[in-house]
Parts: C-alpha cells; structure tokens; sequence
C-alpha cells in the first residue's frame, strides 16, 4: 500500500541509523512510526552482533517493491538490500 511504501522510503531516507550501525535508533524508528518491517528484531541483533565482531559501516545497496515487478502496489511489499561490513 501506500502507506507502506511512505514508510520504507522514510526508513530508507532516514537510513542514517542503519548505516552508523545504530540498532537502538533502528527499532525507535520502528516504533515511532509504526513501519511494518519483517525480522526488524533479528535485524537489530544481526547489527549488533556485527558492530561487536568488528563491523564499522553500512551502505544501502538496493530498494525496490514488489509493485516494481508487477505494476499492482495496492499490496506491493518493500525489498532493501544492506551491505554491512
């Protein structure tokens, strides 16, 4: 939907937290605004555990949504691809 697609282009922009490795901020934003994220848990425990082996940046490579491929949005689910090392 929509809505949807607004708040993972917010994530998306507001994406300073994911690149600055920044678990905490990543989850807030999740609650604040009510973003619909599969395995934003298992997310935040992957940056976490990565910040804590050694990992020092993030970098956004990839966003699309399944409206994308098939032309229909009225359900069209967000896609982000992350590289963190």
């Amino acid at each position: 939907t929509e809505l949807v697609l607004k708040l993972d282009r917010k994530l998306l922009k507001w994406r300073g937290q994911v690149e600055k490795l920044d678990e905490k901020a990543f989850l807030e934003y999740i609650s604040k605004t009510g973003a619909t994220i599969c395995g934003a848990i298992p997310i935040a425990a992957a940056i976490k555990t990565l910040k804590l082996i050694g990992a020092k940046k993030a970098k956004l490579l990839s966003y699309y949504t399944s409206g994308d491929v098939t032309d229909e949005y009225s359900s069209a689910v967000g896609y982000a691809s992350i590289k963190i090392e």
